[in-house]
């Protein structure tokens, strides 16, 4: 790993990420929850993660002892090679164990220092995609996120040295049980929390009022929340209905699931949902952040809300009816990292400049071998806007200096 370009000013990354362990689930589960556990089987690459007694169904990439090289995937994205997105075909697969940056605390802040990063928010990898696959209690489930956050409370702390800034796993589906978390990690010192999934919680909005406290202590503990790209569950709700595999590995997703179950679709639905259904109305201070879901969403998400609410005027209003523009809610509550290879510059004519923030999705290999090339794609702007996207916007959330 090797240092990039260099800024007048430390930059912080909105979008890092760690790799988790073979016990990250298991080091602090109560033993209660033994046969509930999320837990690695196999040893190299072949080793494959388990819910309880299924198998995770999303990626046959383990990520502990097995995971693609960082940015091996950079001149994909970058539309400089044309293979098709696969998990491990035709890019370097490494022993996260073996870069102890990519697994280590201490290191990784060396290795900020070497990119120039003041601080990062930092999510998890495997945490994000598995909570389609729990289907055993809610206690389990809760369990497990217990278990998680200790460990990452452990190994990466919550921000506490005012660098690494790791977000807690949560979700709303047992409000009761959410909160009991919520109330412990923001104690432990979290600012960020990332959810479990986007897209409907057990057949129901993530606005719908039954997930009110949740969201009350979000908002009363002063919780960033983090909506980042994982296992939606869309291609089990949706793939059927159109006649394809409901439950396929990333590798073999169909270029119409890409479509319409991965990306655009899930968080695009999920943030006209919560905007509709008022949930910001009912609660103002909350403020959500959307990473490594890129922006492309957005361009038709904000015409598509405002029009929505003046065709349904007269209709149902479950969240509550309110009057404010759906189009300036979100931009008063949500700030967006658009993907390395997008123009976040044109992203300007949509949203505001401080709530653009940059995002490298170091180490994945979908983002950036070197964070700081990003700044390359600020040409043309002012120092201040610069400053803002690469720093400042990200310090105001984190608490910081701006």
């Amino acid at each position: 790993m090797t240092t990039g370009p260099q800024l007048a000013f430390r930059a912080i990354d909105a979008d890092n990420h760690f790799y988790e362990n073979r016990d990250s689930f298991t080091r602090h589960l109560e033993p209660q929850f033994e046969e509930q556990a999320i837990h690695l089987v196999g040893e190299g690459p072949k080793a494959y993660w388990m819910v309880g007694e299924r198998r995770y169904s999303f990626s046959n990439i383990n990520n502990v002892d097995w995971a693609p090289a960082p940015g091996s995937r950079e001149d994909f994205f970058a539309a400089k090679e044309d293979q098709g997105f696969v998990e491990r075909s035709g890019v370097e697969m490494i022993d996260p164990k073996e870069h102890p940056p990519l697994v280590d605390q201490r290191s990784r802040l060396a290795l900020m220092d070497d990119q120039g990063l003041e601080a990062i928010i930092q999510v998890p990898t495997m945490a994000v995609m598995l909570e389609p696959d729990f289907t055993l209690s809610d206690d389990g489930w809760y369990a497990n996120i217990r278990a998680f956050n200790r460990w990452v409370e452990e190994e990466w702390g919550f921000g506490a040295d005012g660098r690494i800034f790791s977000t807690a796993l949560i979700s709303p589906r047992n409000p009761d049980l959410a909160v009991e978390e919520l109330e412990r990690v923001a104690a432990a010192g979290a600012r960020f929390v990332v959810l479990g999934k986007a897209g409907p919680i057990q057949g129901r909005s993530p606005a719908d009022r039954m997930f009110d406290r949740f969201w009350a202590a979000i908002s009363d503990l002063d919780l960033i929340t983090v909506q980042h790209i994982g296992n939606s569950g869309y291609t089990e709700l949706f793939s059927a209905a159109w006649g394809e595999d409901p439950h396929p590995f990333l590798r073999d997703l169909s270029p119409f699931q890409h479509f319409s179950c991965l990306i655009d679709r899930p968080i695009a639905d999920t943030m006209a949902n919560l905007v509709l259904n008022n949930l910001f109305g009912r609660f103002p201070r909350l403020k959500m952040v959307v990473l490594e879901y890129g922006s492309r969403w957005v361009w038709d998400l904000l015409p598509g809300i405002d029009k929505a609410a003046k065709m349904g005027a007269q209709g149902r209003w479950p969240g509550g009816r309110f009057s404010d523009l759906p189009s300036d809610v979100f931009k008063e509550h949500v700030w967006v990292s658009p993907f390395p290879e997008e123009d976040p510059v044109a992203l300007l004519e949509m949203l505001p400049a401080d709530r653009l923030l940059f995002g490298s999705d170091f180490p994945h290999s979908e983002g950036l071998r070197e964070p700081l090339t990003y700044a390359g794609k600020l040409a043309g702007l002012d120092d201040q806007t610069v400053h803002a996207i690469m720093r400042g916007n990200a310090a105001k959330l984190m608490g910081l200096a701006a």
